[in-house]
C-alpha cells in the first residue's frame, strides 16, 4: 500500500512512514483501563519548516506499549488523522486496527535495513499487510536521505526516553494534595464563584479533610480571624473589603460547603476562568486536570494557569449525575458523592440536636423563675471564660505570611547570641557576625523613619553604575550622576525595631509566674531593603511626598503589622511637645523671676550703698568736731554723740531678700510638666491657664500598644565599615576594615 506523508493527510484513515524525531511523552492514564503515549515524528516534507507530526498510541496493558530509538523508520498503517479544536496542526491516533511497524536504523545498515524491521504483537494483524517490497525500499530511502539535523541529539532522546517510562498518575482527592504537586481532581463547588477581570475564584471540596486547608465555619467565614490587627470592631472586614486571593463575603456568597478544614480555593486564569463564568455555578461538580497545589499565605491553594504547549486546551469540565447511570460513572465520583451524602445526615442531626431545649433548662413557653435565671447565668459564665483563653493581642497575626512554614521557631534573644568558631586547642573565636537565616515570632514596636513619606528614597542610575571600578573608591555625586544621563528610582528602606514574642512572657500577659524574672523582652533592629520591601508590601516604591493616596495606602498596609504604633507614636511626640512646652514656660518664668530679683538686689545694693556712705559722712563729720573741740580746750560735756546704727538689721533684711531669691531661683529650676502651677511663682495668668490645659492634657491615660505578633523570616549578615585613623583626611591616612552586624527581614508579605 503506497505511503502517504504527513502534509498530504486529508482523510481520515491513512497509512504513513515517518521517521522518529524527538522525545517520546511520558505516558498518561486516559482511562481506567487505557495507557497512551505520544510519538514526534518527521518526513521530508515536514523537515524544510522544521515541524513535527504527533502520534498518540494507546494500548490497555503498559508492557504491549513500543519500543522506538532515535532515526527509526516507522511505518502507520489505519490510523486516524484529527485536528485538534483552536489549532492547526494535525495529529494521528492509534486504535485497535492500527498496524505499526519499526524498521531499527541503529541495528543494521542502510543496505540491509528491510531485514531488521519489528513486528509487533498484534493479534489483529492479516498476512496481506505485512510490509511490502515498495514499503521497504520507501524506508530505506526515507532513512537515507532524510536530513539529520532536523533529528535532536542522541543524548536529548535518550534522557527523555527515559523520562517517558515514568507513569504518573495525578488523580488525587484532597486530603492527599501537597505543596508543588499538580494534581487531577473531582470536587464539588461550594459557593458562588467569584470573577475579576483576569480569573475566576472558586472553592471547591471533595468532602476530604486537610489539616493544610482554611479553617471556616458553617457559614464559609474564616476563623483564621484576619484584620483583628488593632481592629476589634472588624471595621476593615465589613467596609474594607480584602484581596482578589483572600477571604471576602463576596468569595464566600451562599456558602453550602463543610465547617472546618475541608475545601480549598481555586484561582482560574485565562481559558480556564472563562469557561468557569459561563458552565460553573455553587453545587456544580467540576473536573479540574493539572491543578498546581502551592503554599499561600500559609495554607493550600490551587491555581489553573494556560497550557503554554497547548494553549486550546480546557482543563475544567462540568461533570453530569443522570439517575441510573452509576455503573459509568467515574469512581471518584462515586466515593465523593457518596462522603457529601454522610455530610449532609450528619449536619442535619447536628441541626436537631440544637434545636432541642436543654434538659436542665424551664419548660418551653415558660418564663424561668429566679432560681432557673441564676442557674442558667452560672452555667453560661465558664463558657464565656473559656470562649478566648489568650488575649486578643497576644493571637498569631495571620494577616502576615512567611515563606518556610514548616521550619521551627527560633527566638530573638537565641538569635542575638553571638556565634563562636571552633579552632584547633581550646580557645574558641567569637565571630563578628553569620550568614544564617531563621524564622521568628514577634512584635513591631518601633520603626525609623518616623515619617512614613520617607520610607521611600531616591536615587539616580547611571550606565556607569554598572561597571564596577575597585582602583576607585570614590562615588560620584548627585550633581555627576545627573550630568551622567541618570534616571531616578525609589525604592524602599526602612527599619523596624522588633521585640521577641515566642516566650511565655508575651504568649499570656496574664500570667504572672512568667514574668518573676522581671526581664525586659529582646528587642532587635531589623533593616528591610527595597527587594524585600516589595515583596513585604506587594508595591513597587514610588515617591509617597507626591500623593496622598500613595501615603495612605502604604499606612492602611502597615497598620496590618504594627496596629496602632503610629497612634502611640504620634501620641508620645505630642505628650514630648507639651513637656518641652511646660519646661519652656517654666524655665522662662523662672528666668524672668530670678532676673527681677536679681534687678532688684541690685537696687537694694545701691540704696544700702548710699545710706553708708550717708552715715559714714556723719561719723567723719562727728569725728572730726570732737577732735576740734578736744584741741581747743573745749567742754565734752556739750558734744553731741552721733547716734547709734544697727547694721545687723541691714544685713538681716539684705540676706533675708537674698535667701528669698535664692528660694525662688531654685523653685523656678523644676522641669516636672504636671506640677501644679501655682509652684512656680512670677507666673502670668496666661502661662497658668496653659500650663492648666498641659497638665490636663498629659493626665490622659497613655494607650497601650494593641499589636498582634506575627511570624516573619530574619537573616543575619555582616557590613563592612571603614574605619579611619585620622578622621578630617581620609585620603592620606590608612584604614582599617570593621564588620557590623546587620538582621534584615526577607520571605514576609502582609496579606491584609
Amino acid at each position: 500500500m503506497k505511503a502517504t506523508s504527513a502534509l498530504d493527510a486529508a482523510l481520515n484513515f491513512q497509512d504513513m512512514s515517518d521517521v522518529i524525531n524527538g522525545n517520546c511523552k511520558p505516558y498518561s492514564i486516559v482511562s481506567v483501563q487505557d495507557y497512551k503515549m505520544t510519538v514526534k515524528l518527521v518526513d521530508k516534507s515536514l523537515e524544510t519548516i522544521n515541524n513535527t507530526l504527533h502520534l498518540h498510541i494507546f494500548q490497555a496493558d503498559v508492557k504491549a506499549m513500543p519500543t522506538f530509538n532515535l532515526a527509526d523508520v516507522v511505518v502507520v498503517k489505519r490510523t486516524k488523522v484529527q485536528k485538534a479544536m483552536g489549532s492547526d496542526n494535525f495529529s494521528l491516533l492509534s486504535n485497535f486496527a492500527t498496524i505499526i511497524d519499526v524498521y531499527r536504523a541503529r541495528t543494521a545498515s542502510p543496505g540491509k535495513l528491510e531485514h531488521h524491521h519489528q513486528w509487533l504483537d498484534q493479534p489483529n494483524r492479516v498476512q496481506y499487510l505485512t510490509p511490502s517490497s515498495l514499503e521497504h525500499g520507501f524506508a530505506e530511502y526515507l532513512h537515507k536521505t532524510i536530513n539529520k539535523n532536523a533529528l535532536p541529539s542522541i543524548q536529548c532522546f535518550e534522557a527523555e526516553a527515559e523520562k517517558s517510562r515514568h507513569i504518573l498518575d495525578k488523580r488525587r482527592e484532597l486530603k492527599d494534595v501537597a505543596d508543588g504537586m499538580f494534581q487531577d481532581i473531582i470536587v464539588n463547588v461550594v459557593a458562588d464563584p467569584y470573577h475579576t477581570g483576569s480569573c475566576s475564584l472558586l472553592w471547591v471540596t471533595d468532602y476530604t479533610e486537610n489539616c493544610n486547608f482554611r479553617n471556616v465555619d458553617d457559614s464559609g467565614v474564616s476563623l483564621n480571624e484576619y484584620h483583628q490587627v488593632g481592629d476589634q470592631n472588624k471595621y476593615l472586614t465589613k467596609f474594607g473589603g480584602r484581596e482578589t486571593h483572600q477571604v471576602n463575603p463576596r468569595t464566600l456568597s451562599n456558602w453550602c460547603g463543610p465547617a472546618g478544614r475541608f475545601s480549598m480555593l481555586v484561582t482560574c486564569y485565562a481559558e480556564h476562568a472563562s469557561i468557569v463564568s459561563k458552565e460553573v455555578k455553587r453545587g456544580s461538580w467540576v473536573e479540574l486536570k493539572n491543578v498546581h497545589v502551592r503554599w499561600y499565605g500559609g495554607m493550600l491553594e490551587g491555581v489553573m494557569h494556560e497550557d503554554l504547549e497547548y494553549p486550546e486546551r480546557i482543563k475544567v469540565r462540568t461533570l453530569e449525575i443522570v439517575n441510573g447511570e452509576a455503573d459509568e460513572m467515574d469512581p471518584r465520583l462515586q466515593n465523593a458523592l457518596g462522603r457529601k451524602k454522610a455530610f449532609m445526615k450528619a449536619r442535619q442531626r447536628n441541626r436537631k440536636r440544637k434545636a432541642l431545649p436543654v434538659a436542665d433548662g424551664p419548660e418551653t413557653g415558660k418564663i424561668p423563675n429566679a432560681r432557673q435565671r441564676r442557674k442558667l447565668t452560672r452555667s453560661a459564665k465558664p463558657a464565656q471564660s473559656t470562649s478566648s483563653d489568650v488575649p486578643l493581642t497576644n493571637r498569631p497575626n495571620e494577616a502576615i505570611h512567611c515563606e518556610y512554614p514548616d521550619r521551627a521557631l527560633t527566638s530573638l534573644s537565641s538569635m542575638l547570641d553571638p556565634k563562636l568558631y571552633t579552632v584547633p586547642g581550646p580557645e574558641k573565636l567569637q565571630l563578628p557576625f553569620a550568614n544564617i537565616k531563621f524564622k521568628t515570632k514577634v512584635r513591631v514596636v518601633d520603626f525609623v523613619p518616623t515619617n512614613l513619606a520617607d520610607f521611600a528614597v531616591k536615587r539616580y542610575i547611571s550606565d556607569i553604575d554598572m561597571v564596577k571600578d575597585d582602583s576607585d573608591s570614590d562615588s560620584l555625586s548627585e550633581d555627576d550622576d545627573r550630568g551622567n544621563g541618570a534616571h531616578c528610582v525609589w525604592e524602599w528602606r526602612f527599619a523596624l525595631c522588633l521585640e521577641d514574642a515566642s516566650s511565655a512572657r508575651n504568649d499570656n500577659d496574664n500570667d504572672k509566674e512568667d514574668n518573676s524574672s522581671g526581664l525586659p523582652p529582646t528587642r532587635c533592629w531589623v533593616f528591610v531593603d527595597n527587594f524585600h520591601g516589595q515583596m513585604l508590601l506587594r508595591s513597587e516604591a514610588s515617591d509617597l511626598r507626591a500623593t496622598k493616596e500613595a501615603t495612605r495606602n502604604l499606612r492602611e498596609k502597615m497598620f496590618h503589622m504594627w496596629g496602632n504604633l503610629e497612634e502611640i507614636k504620634a501620641d508620645a511626640k505630642r505628650r514630648a511637645k507639651f513637656t518641652v512646652e511646660a519646661t519652656n514656660i517654666r524655665t522662662k518664668a523662672a528666668a524672668q523671676q530670678k532676673e527681677d530679683l536679681e534687678k532688684a538686689a541690685r537696687v537694694a545694693a545701691k540704696k544700702r550703698d548710699r545710706e553708708e556712705q550717708k552715715k559714714q559722712a556723719a561719723r567723719q563729720y562727728h569725728e572730726t568736731n570732737r577732735k576740734e573741740i578736744a584741741f581747743n580746750g573745749g567742754n565734752m560735756k556739750h558734744y553731741k554723740q552721733p547716734e547709734d546704727d544697727s547694721d545687723d538689721d541691714e544685713d538681716d533684711n539684705g540676706g533675708g531678700g537674698g535667701a528669698e531669691a535664692n528660694n525662688a531661683m531654685n523653685t523656678g529650676n523644676s522641669n516636672d510638666a504636671t506640677q501644679a502651677p501655682v509652684q512656680t511663682p512670677g507666673l502670668s495668668p496666661d502661662q497658668v491657664a496653659r500650663l492648666t490645659e498641659i497638665a490636663r492634657e498629659l493626665e490622659k491615660p497613655v494607650a497601650q500598644l494593641t499589636n498582634r505578633p506575627f511570624v516573619c523570616c530574619l537573616q543575619q549578615y555582616g557590613v563592612r565599615n571603614t574605619v579611619y585613623d585620622n578622621v578630617e583626611d581620609e585620603e592620606d591616612d590608612e584604614c582599617e576594615y570593621t564588620w557590623q552586624r546587620t538582621f534584615g527581614m526577607f520571605g514576609t508579605t502582609i496579606r491584609g
